[in-house]
């Protein structure tokens, strides 16, 4: 885009009110589509999002539980009252895992992708290389080194049940 030139200062004034005025139109068509997919997406009940609603749910939870666990802790209270609320704590986790597990039925890539993560959850996960697409390296190879054996057993005339 070519530098304008502009005459006076009311002429930038105007160029820049005009600038806006397109900016704006622009973000209101692009939140416009947002919503239009969202909607779309709340109709369709195998979609990423009921996983996503349920888990930002999980962490809200998860955050009383560790308040919880702290401020009983910090009380000094009894070994039978601490172990309940721990047992409370683990038990949330157990749900985060069903959740996770049901989620990979429908949709596996939207859960191996990490988006329903927060951004600090996501964050980690690039500092820590993990890439899904390592998954898929990792499952191959052992398919690979699997039917190897396979064949190794095969020749040797011996039964290998490869899983």
């Amino acid at each position: 885009m070519k530098p304008l030139k502009y005459q006076n200062l009311k002429d930038k004034d105007e160029a820049i009110e005009v600038q806006w005025i397109l900016r704006t139109k622009k973000h209101r068509e692009v939140a416009a589509r947002e919503k239009e997919v969202a909607a779309i997406a709340c109709c369709h009940s195998a979609g990423p999002l009921p996983f996503d609603t349920e888990y930002r749910r999980w962490l809200e939870e998860h955050t009383k539980h560790i308040n919880e666990l702290r401020t009983t802790v910090n009380s000094h209270a009894s070994d039978p009252e601490l172990r309940s609320i721990v047992d409370n704590a683990i038990a949330h986790h157990d749900e985060v895992y069903r959740m996770k597990a049901n989620a990979a039925k429908g949709n596996v890539e939207h859960l191996l992708s990490g988006m329903w993560k927060t951004p600090a959850e996501r964050c980690f996960m690039w500092i820590g290389d993990f890439r899904p697409s390592l998954l898929l390296k990792v499952t191959s190879s052992c398919s690979h080194f699997c039917a190897i054996l396979h064949q190794f057993f095969h020749i040797s005339h011996l039964d290998f049940p490869c899983i």
